[in-house]
């Protein structure tokens, strides 16, 4: 039996699923050997199954009718019967068929076998033990039975002072619940509620738990202010709160009511959920260097997935991806992205509590800028991969580079990269080398790059491996 490996991402599964057996259409009388094949099969199944499958929510037609001896003697054709019929009848076991016409030998092992495959689906005994697949996983939860039912009348309350980072929130929110339900929730800026059923309010806890008392809103106040990015989220008998103390926390509870909107639909579970980052910055790196370079909308899109899994920094690998003013024939037929699609694509980064990062290399890395002719003499050696780090040039060109690029992005970071730097001390700097050694060469590279991108008012990242090694 072909029993798929299902990974838990995939749960809860909507649809139906059928595991085939790889056993041919069998005519009566079955031999013994085929009986022995169909038992081992079958039993098989219920030795391997429990421990490859998951709890998910689906109908699963085990065992096809063809394969199965029949008291006719006739052939049957292949086919999966969803009900009942006059002509097979068959003993439920939960959401496992077996025919009524096998061998009474083999009912018993398929029943056991259809009972192994159910053991996953009902052990659960309460939807309290459902877990919620949020990702990231939230620090604390604390699950109460019942329900908030999404209705018509929905509102999401905004307090008096809320900024436009809340109200985009807040109209993140509202698009998930209209995608989700069909249901559009009106957005209400207040001075105090005139309501607490059927409302879903955004607030920061310190500057307007007074307004909401905890009880008729259904929610706990913080005892002390909340980190940065930190969250609280109830879910109550007739609304929800998320509140934060700053806007990339409520952002980020917000975020996680979407998913757990996505999930669940109009009934949304009750619960309580405390949250904050174990690291404070989270980031992907995106390599535009190799193969096509993204289009401006494609970048967009990859920021608003990032943040609805609350990753809050995003960087583009780049070499030659960018148009520089300054040096233009650099990257020139290869696709580029030019200062105003950076400073469109910094705006909605911000807009979505992502910083982009620029990216820079900056020492090795470099073959296609050092293999132009006018870059040449730069290169380290002939291979054209690092900056030679004694010739004085190359630190203006680096120079150049970092004043066209920087002033597109609002991070006050920069990563330079400056790994993998196998060629140095092969070539330009040979004698620099054997005078101070590989160490002291690499860090007086690194010093000078530190000295150019601090006078533009930025701190450097950069890749550990020489270093480390």
């Amino acid at each position: 039996m072909n029993v798929p490996s299902i990974s838990p991402a995939a749960s809860p599964m909507r649809r139906l699923t059928t595991w085939p057996m790889n056993t041919p259409s069998i005519s009566t009388p079955a031999s013994a050997d085929t009986r022995a094949l169909m038992k081992s099969t079958a039993m098989r199944a219920a030795n391997t199954a429990c421990s490859r499958l998951i709890p998910v929510r689906a109908t699963i037609s085990l065992i096809r009718a063809s394969m199965l001896p029949s008291t006719q003697g006739a052939r049957q054709s292949p086919r999966v019967c969803k009900l009942c019929t006059s002509d097979l009848k068959r003993i439920r076991v939960g959401a496992i068929m077996c025919p009524r016409t096998a061998d009474p030998g083999l009912r018993w092992p398929l029943l056991r076998a259809g009972a192994a495959l159910l053991r996953p689906f009902t052990t659960r005994s309460s939807p309290l033990d459902e877990p919620l697949h949020l990702v990231p996983r939230p620090q604390r939860i604390e699950r109460r039975s019942g329900h908030f039912s999404l209705s018509p009348a929905t509102l999401i309350c905004l307090p008096a002072a809320a900024g436009d980072d809340d109200l985009f929130a807040a109209r993140q929110l509202q698009q998930e619940i209209l995608e989700a339900t069909g249901l559009k929730a009106a957005i209400e800026r207040q001075w105090r509620p005139h309501r607490a059923q059927d409302t879903i309010v955004l607030l920061r806890a310190g500057r307007d738990a007074a307004l909401y008392p905890p009880r008729e809103f259904h929610w706990e106040p913080p005892e002390r202010p909340l980190p940065d990015q930190a969250y609280r989220l109830s879910i109550g008998p007739q609304g929800a709160v998320v509140a934060a103390d700053s806007a990339s926390g409520l952002y980020y509870g917000v975020q996680t009511l979407r998913q757990i909107v996505r999930l669940h639909g109009r009934q949304l579970p009750r619960l309580d959920i405390a949250d904050a980052p174990a690291l404070a910055e989270r980031g992907v790196l995106l390599d535009v260097c190799r193969g096509k370079v993204p289009t401006l909308a494609t970048l967009k899109e990859l920021a608003e997935k990032l943040s609805f899994f609350k990753i809050n920094q995003l960087q583009l690998h780049n070499e030659h991806a960018y148009l520089f003013p300054r040096h233009p024939d650099i990257g020139a037929g290869c696709g580029r992205l030019t200062n105003e699609e950076m400073l469109e694509l910094d705006q909605h980064c911000r807009r979505h509590h992502v910083e982009l990062v620029p990216n820079l290399q900056s020492f090795g890395h470099m073959r296609h800028i050092l293999s132009l002719p006018q870059y040449q003499h730069l290169a380290e050696t002939e291979l054209c991969w690092s900056l030679a780090p004694t010739v004085p040039e190359a630190y203006r060109l680096l120079d150049d580079l970092y004043a066209d690029l920087l002033p597109a992005f609002s991070s006050l970071q920069i990563n330079v990269n400056c790994d993998e730097t196998w060629d140095l001390g092969q070539g330009r700097s040979e004698q620099r080398m054997a005078e101070v050694g590989p160490g002291r060469l690499y860090l007086e590279h690194i010093l000078r790059v530190r000295d150019l991108v601090s006078g533009y008012g930025r701190r450097m990242q950069m890749w550990g491996d020489i270093v480390l090694n």
